[in-house]
């Protein structure tokens, strides 16, 4: 509000006076007004700013966690990694003593039956030369 009131008597100022006592009444109700907004204000910003930081914990928080989880599936990883290598190696080094297995079962099957051959040969023989 902008007044401009000139006085110039005694009757100027009686009839001025209830102007300016509205006036006056005006401006102190305005500044209720705007230091009531500023309380509000002032408290939602105080409210605002214990959300932020009450977020920015949880955020923290967050990040902690989701860096501790990464660590542990890493581990994890790396451990099955190497368990899954160890039993791949297992599993060739078994491989190899079935093939050497298998491969000598057949040769000393081929060598039986050469054998056996021999002898059934020589058992022919003996029975045409006993004849």
């Amino acid at each position: 509000m902008n007044a401009s009131i000139e006085v110039t008597s005694t009757t100027d100022i009686q009839n001025t006076l209830p102007k300016l006592r509205t006036y006056f009444c005006q401006l102190l109700e305005e500044l209720k007004i705007r230091r009531e907004n500023d309380r509000e204000s002032d408290k939602r910003v105080k409210e605002l700013v214990s959300l932020q930081h009450g977020l920015e914990e949880k955020l923290e928080e967050g990040a902690f966690r989701l860096q501790r989880l990464q660590a542990e599936q890493t581990s994890k990883l790396e451990e099955q990694r190497r368990m899954f290598e160890d039993q791949i190696k297992d599993s060739d080094e078994e491989k190899m003593k079935a093939q050497l297995f298998s491969d000598t079962s057949m040769k000393e099957t081929k060598s039986l039956r050469d054998e056996i051959r021999k002898l059934h040969v020589r058992n022919i023989i003996n029975e045409y030369t006993n004849l």
